[in-house]
């Protein structure tokens, strides 16, 4: 889990955006919420905002239609 954490919270830019949406939609329409944990994506993706690295504005709608 922490691998996972670690590896997202160094991304950045679309490839961040993509990652998230994957997560997110994986866990909730795939049933792989023991597998891909789509809330810590939500929250890994805000701490991506809250860095810098990608756009709050952007991602909210993004998590949306990926879950």
């Amino acid at each position: 889990m922490s691998a996972i954490t670690t590896e997202l919270g160094r991304l950045s830019g679309p490839l961040a955006y993509a990652l998230v949406a994957a997560l997110v939609f994986g866990e909730t329409a795939l049933f792989f919420g023991f597998v891909l944990p789509g809330e810590i994506a939500v929250v890994v993706g805000g701490v991506l905002a809250s860095r810098g690295r990608v756009s709050l504005p952007l991602l909210m709608p993004d998590i949306g239609c990926g879950g």
